[in-house]
């Protein structure tokens, strides 16, 4: 978790910690730029993939090779991604399966030391709530109109909106600002419900034909 204001509320880490500071964005601290750093990736953390150089890492995202054992602690076996970090790595992005080696990575941090691999997953990418009915949408990419709540009155998240069948979407124009409104998006998708927008900033959820025929 990466913003300052959910961690003095809630906690730096945990599963306690980020489901309560997911809650609260998702609820109320969406719309407020104190919560704007909030990770996007908060449930693919990072993991132990290999240790020794005969090890085999499939890791899709951000492989990363360091000391098994603290420097400073012989010892001490680093259990922790964030223990690793202090000390001097070699990393490379990855799609697949991956050596845990010198020769794979390119570089020997810490030689004559023993290493182990870790893997920092690539964030799902999916689209983030930018307004609610009736607000600008910052977005230069295509918004998605549908929804606001589910019958248990929580806030729809992308895919959940998407599963109601009753959404619209529409390309940004070129002032990178959208109304939230039925008549921005061309259509009310849910008449009499409270409605919400969701930006795709980087258009990978539809291809222009298929937002021509949702319209």
């Amino acid at each position: 978790m990466n913003s300052p204001t959910l961690q003095n509320k809630y906690g730096r880490s945990g599963a306690s910690a980020l489901g309560l500071a997911r809650k609260h964005y998702q609820t109320l601290g969406w719309n407020d730029p104190a919560f704007n750093t909030l990770s996007a990736n908060t449930d693919d953390a990072p993991f132990l993939c290999g240790t020794g150089s005969s090890a085999a890492c499939h890791c899709d995202g951000t492989l990363w090779l360091g000391p098994a054992k603290r420097p400073d602690k012989p010892d001490e076996a680093i259990t922790e991604f964030a223990d690793l970090l202090i000390w001097r790595t070699a990393r490379k992005e990855s799609q697949d399966y991956s050596a845990c080696t010198v020769e794979e990575l390119g570089s020997d941090p810490l030689p004559k030391q023993a290493k182990q691999c870790w893997c920092e997953p690539k964030p799902e990418y999916k689209p983030t709530r930018c307004a609610d009915e009736g607000q600008d949408c910052k977005c230069s990419g295509t918004v998605f109109f549908g929804p606001q709540k589910g019958e248990d009155g929580k806030i729809l998240s992308f895919d959940d909106m998407l599963d109601t069948e009753t959404w619209a979407v529409n390309n940004v124009n070129n002032t990178n600002s959208l109304t939230c409104s039925n008549t921005a998006l061309g259509a009310d998708p849910a008449r009499g419900v409270a409605k919400q927008c969701y930006c795709d900033e980087d258009r990978k959820i539809l291809t222009a034909s298929e937002i021509a025929a949702n319209k």
